[in-house]
């Protein structure tokens, strides 16, 4: 497993000198069932291509398996599954993105992995709802992804492994 090289990357690259602390919100973006999607950083950490996921005999239907990121287990949770998205024949590489207040507690399943970019706050704000969307889509941003909520995903105790009312970091 090849964990946070892509964000490495992305974060040893100096910012702009004209970018000021507090002028943008650093989302990263990748793809799920053809579908474009944005989560803020804050609460990721990083993007995985896992080799083995473990299986989970009598999970429900969004829960894919589990991984173990270094020692700590984590779901993996697929959202196609959720939304009722076709999604294409998969591959043998399974990529994720790992997703946690203070510390990964479940990752996402996605079909690519896209780009970390900066945005200005206002994009956030100005992400305008369409009709039906799930749950755990804030609105869309002018590029047309999806921005997922994250308070939604990390509220929601259908992705944990033990979901029974727990104090959890936020």
């Amino acid at each position: 497993m090849n964990v946070l090289e892509e964000r490495a990357r992305q974060l040893a690259r100096a910012k702009s000198s004209s970018a000021k602390d507090g002028d943008s919100v650093e989302l990263l973006r990748f793809q799920i069932a053809a579908e474009r999607y944005a989560l803020v950083t804050s609460v990721t950490h990083g993007v995985v291509r896992a080799d083995r996921i473990g299986i989970l005999p009598g999970a429900p239907e969004h829960f894919r398996g589990i991984l173990n990121l270094q020692g700590e287990i984590v779901p993996l949770i697929d959202l196609s599954r959720v939304w009722r998205l076709e999604r294409a024949a998969a591959g043998d590489e399974i990529r994720a993105v790992i997703v946690g207040a203070k510390h990964p507690e479940f990752a996402l399943l996605i079909d690519a992995f896209d780009e970390i970019v900066q945005v200005a706050p206002a994009a956030l704000q100005n992400a305008f709802a369409i009709d039906g969307q799930s749950e755990f889509v804030r609105g869309v941003l002018d590029d047309g992804s999806s921005l997922l909520d994250e308070r939604a995903l990390l509220d929601d105790p259908r992705f944990f492994l033990n979901p029974e009312p727990q104090e959890r970091n936020k």
